[in-house]
């Protein structure tokens, strides 16, 4: 779930100045998220390999679809909870 916020948290930075900064049914393509700013690759230290374990983990969730095709390897954020601080705040509360 941390690494989800780290998305929603890239994607936020993304779209700032957008009418609405909340990411709803946004995509990113994969390699932003392993090498852009700001991104969880960068963050946590991740690989490509290590990167989508963490994104088919979220995927089982249900919070985002990965969808590789040739060439436009993308993620799909399909949770409602889109709200990055919610997101760590569900977290940390499951954790107790």
């Amino acid at each position: 779930m941390v690494v989800l916020y780290a998305i929603l948290k890239q994607l936020t930075a993304m779209k700032a100045g957008a009418p609405d900064d909340r990411p709803r049914h946004a995509e990113i393509k994969i390699s932003e998220l392993l090498t852009g700013e700001g991104s969880p690759g960068k963050i946590f230290n991740l690989d490509s390999v290590q990167l989508l374990n963490k994104l088919y983990e979220l995927e089982r969730l249900g919070h985002l679809t990965v969808n590789k095709t040739a060439g436009s390897d993308v993620v799909r954020i399909s949770s409602a909870e889109t709200d990055p601080m919610q997101c760590l705040t569900n977290y940390y509360e499951v954790l107790g």
